[in-house]
């Protein structure tokens, strides 16, 4: 019996005469198209506002009354004090979310399950919740804390006053700080992942203690990730609107936050030049932010990844271990238990006071919101706007995330430049860009949801290609191309090869937009109103008018719709990776890579 043997197989057909041309594929013109409209989406606001300031537009004296504003004795002083409180706040931020991601990420001071959740866990919590918690809690006459500090002395039969003021300096100091540690932690969290362990390792060798190598050798080495999170620190703190209006406001500390919103809503006409000219000293002061960001990341020191990163022994800190878990506890309290204990009190009293009639507590505040109109608008539309954005956001941003990383074109690199840009602008001059684009003629959407839809999906936008980005790449490029291979088309592949092996990193960006844009404060502050209230939006109102048991009973239940849906969306998230991987929950050694982060790749 003959061997078989193999024959090569057939050429393949010659394509036909004539020069006739590939079709191109419709998925790839839909996915130019996306891309397209997302970066006009974004360009056109900030062009449209540029136009005004440099006097350009239809009306060009404005442009003189902008740089009069912003050049104004006022306007600087009022800079100069969001300076002192912005800057010293984002260092502290900067020095506790560089020692919690240590303690999670680096040491055996972890804390199980908590250790992941602990640091990110006030995002969860609108922050405007989180300021009027905490002005329950140290409010000098009223505040919880105040009063059981009186009760405890009152045992003893001595009449103390309470020592706590929220609305000092200090107070607003010591709540900015709280609301900026999680977005300093999640880029420092990264960093402390892919860090190379050989240069710790060394170090303990040579007789180093933890804390001498942590400060010598680890920050040292984490340049891209300290100068990352320092320009997003900056950024969120020189735009904070609901802290500074809700503490500050009370404490005399002038914010330029509050002076642009005032500026647009405390007069009418709106005063543009002027909100437009504080927005520019928003602008100046996140430009050299930036700077200090990239002389920072190009001063030498940059974080390596490594292939021991995730195998390598954690550093054991001895009895300062307790310390450790104790710090971490501490700040779990500050950040989130105290304020949501104190909203859930204050709305089970009849009147907002500090000896707590734990006899005489009532729901009539929770049953009052479902009976009003505009409460139940409001919660209605956060929901809606937040699952809206989240949804339209991260579609867009898979698609772009396929196009800028799945091509070679060059224009790959200008469509992930342009969707970049809201992460350096600050939110209210984003803001400020939309009313002056989309407001008047010919749009005409001042008031309505959909520019409520459209700025909270440019302004947050590059939060969602950093997640698509991310589940994108992780998909590697042999599945990406099997496809091709078998002669699918690029929109089939798209849906059933990409989108299935993308949904759990898409599915926790989904999460993360949505907490975003239903606790958001500050863009409506100057885009809701009666006729399209948001949770936030009727927060403040209530806040203003000084009802406080409803208040929050409102704060309680936003709490409480956005820990619901970001915990469905969470577990539908680890559901899908465990189908994705089948099952196995064993950790994966990853390959070796060999080349280090450059200070090129590092973007926020």
């Amino acid at each position: 019996m003959s061997a078989p043997t193999l024959e090569r197989p057939a050429p393949a057909a010659p394509p036909p005469r004539g020069g006739g041309r590939r079709r191109p594929d419709g998925f790839r013109v839909l996915g130019w198209v996306v891309c397209a409209a997302v970066c006009l989406t974004i360009l056109y606001p900030i062009g449209t506002i540029l136009m005004d300031v440099l006097g350009l537009s239809d009306e060009p004296s404005i442009a003189s009354d902008v740089w009069g504003e912003a050049t104004s004795a006022e306007a600087l002083g009022t800079l100069g004090g969001t300076v002192l409180l912005v800057v010293p706040a984002g260092i502290v931020a900067l020095a506790i979310a560089s020692l919690l991601a240590w303690i999670n990420e680096r040491t055996d001071a972890r804390i199980g399950f908590l250790a992941d959740i602990t640091p990110v866990l006030p995002m969860f919590i609108p922050p405007v919740a989180g300021a009027i918690g905490w002005v329950f809690l140290a409010a000098p006459s009223a505040g919880l804390l105040n009063g059981a500090f009186e009760g405890f002395f009152g045992l003893f039969g001595a009449e103390v006053d309470g020592p706590f003021d929220i609305f000092t300096w200090k107070g607003l100091f010591f709540v900015y700080v709280l609301d900026l540690v999680p977005f300093a932690y999640i880029t420092l969290a990264a960093g402390f992942r892919n860090l190379d362990p050989v240069a710790e390792e060394a170090a303990r060798v040579s007789g180093a203690g933890p804390l001498e190598t942590f400060r010598r050798v680890t920050m040292p080495s984490l340049g891209p990730s300290v100068g990352g999170a320092l320009l997003i620190v900056m950024a969120i703190g020189f735009a904070l609107f609901s802290t500074p209006v809700v503490i500050g406001t009370q404490a005399r500390v002038d914010v330029l936050s509050i002076e642009i919103v005032e500026a647009m809503t405390r007069s009418f006409p709106a005063d543009e030049a002027r909100a437009l000219g504080l927005g520019l000293l928003l602008l100046l002061m996140v430009t050299i932010a930036w700077l200090l960001q990239r002389r920072l990341v190009r001063s030498g020191g940059h974080a390596t990844v490594g292939g021991q990163g995730l195998n390598s022994q954690p550093t054991r800190l001895g009895p300062f271990r307790h310390v450790a878990r104790a710090f971490t506890v501490l700040y779990l309290l500050a950040a989130t238990v105290l304020p949501i204990m104190a909203l859930v009190i204050v709305s089970l009293e009849r009147f907002w006071t500090a000896d707590v009639p734990w006899g005489d507590l009532t729901l009539e505040h929770y049953r009052g919101l479902f009976d009003n109109d505009i409460v139940t608008d409001a919660l209605r539309n956060s929901v809606l706007v937040g699952v809206a954005c989240a949804t339209i956001g991260m579609v867009l941003a898979a698609i772009v995330a396929r196009m800028t990383h799945g091509e070679t074109s060059r224009w790959s690199g200008v469509v992930e430049a342009v969707t970049r840009i809201p992460a350096a602008v600050p939110i209210l001059v984003l803001t400020l860009a939309f009313i002056s684009a989309f407001v008047g003629p010919p749009f005409g959407l001042g008031g309505t949801t959909v520019l409520l839809v459209l700025a909270y999906t440019a302004v947050f936008f590059p939060h969602a290609v950093v997640n698509a980005t991310s589940a994108f790449v992780q998909v590697g490029p042999q599945l990406r191309e099997a496809g091709a291979v078998f002669g699918v088309s690029e929109g089939r592949s798209f849906r059933k090869v990409l989108v299935p092996l993308m949904l759990p990193g898409l599915t926790s960006g989904w999460a993360f937009l949505f907490v975003l844009v239903a606790g958001d404060v500050t863009v409506a502050s100057l885009l809701a109103g009666t006729g399209n209230p948001v949770a936030g939006f009727v927060i403040l109102d209530l806040y203003n008018t000084g009802t406080y048991p409803p208040l929050a009973a409102l704060a309680v239940v936003t709490t409480a719709l956005t820990t619901v849906v970001v915990s469905i969306a969470l577990g539908l998230a680890r559901w899908q990776r465990s189908r994705t991987t089948g099952g196995s929950t064993r950790r994966r050694t990853p390959p070796t890579p060999t080349a280090a982060i450059s200070t090129e790749q590092v973007t926020t």
